[in-house]
Parts: C-alpha cells; structure tokens; sequence
C-alpha cells in the first residue's frame, strides 16, 4: 500500500483527498450554481444578495463521489455542508465527532 496523496480541489471548501488508498471527500458542497440566497454574514449589501455558489462544480456530482469510502465536514456552515446533495453522501456519514 502506497502512502501517496492525491488532493483534488473540486470547488469552495470541497476536496477530494485520497490517501493510502482510501478516498475521502472533504467539506462537500455540491449545490449547482446560484442555488442559494446569499449569506447574512456578507460584509457588503451587494454580497448579501449575491446567490451561491459562486461557481458551477466543474465536474459531475457523479465523478465527486465515484469510489467515495468518507466524508469529513469540518463545520456545518452552508459553503461546508450541503443539504442538496446530502442524500447522496449521507450514507457515508455514520458518526459524527466533535
């Protein structure tokens, strides 16, 4: 076994990491572009009102979660933690550590 690391930023705080073999989808959001109201915290009245994501992710939703064996959420603010997508990766999330 290969103690080689492959990082693939796929967009935002999503990563797709693969270590000893195993791979690991980091912070996944998954939203297609502009699916949801802009965030509160903004520092700007124009952010605020600016939908996110961003960016459409430039792969397909398909792809990210191909061979996918975890998920790590970091913290549950929205750009971290998708619901859009979380039916697809929920069965990836069996224990939560805090």
């Amino acid at each position: 076994m290969s103690n080689e690391i492959i990082f693939h930023h796929i967009r935002n705080s999503t990563e797709k990491v693969t270590y000893c073999g195993l791979n690991i989808l980091v912070d996944p959001f998954l939203a297609p572009k502009g699916y949801y109201p802009g965030m509160e915290i903004a520092p700007t009245l124009e952010q605020k009102k600016t939908r996110i994501p961003l960016v459409d992710v430039p792969i397909s939703t398909e792809e990210v979660i191909k061979d996918l064996e975890a998920v790590i959420i970091t913290h549950t603010h929205l750009d971290h933690w998708d619901d859009y997508n979380s039916k697809i990766y929920s069965n990836f999330c069996t224990k939560c550590w805090r």
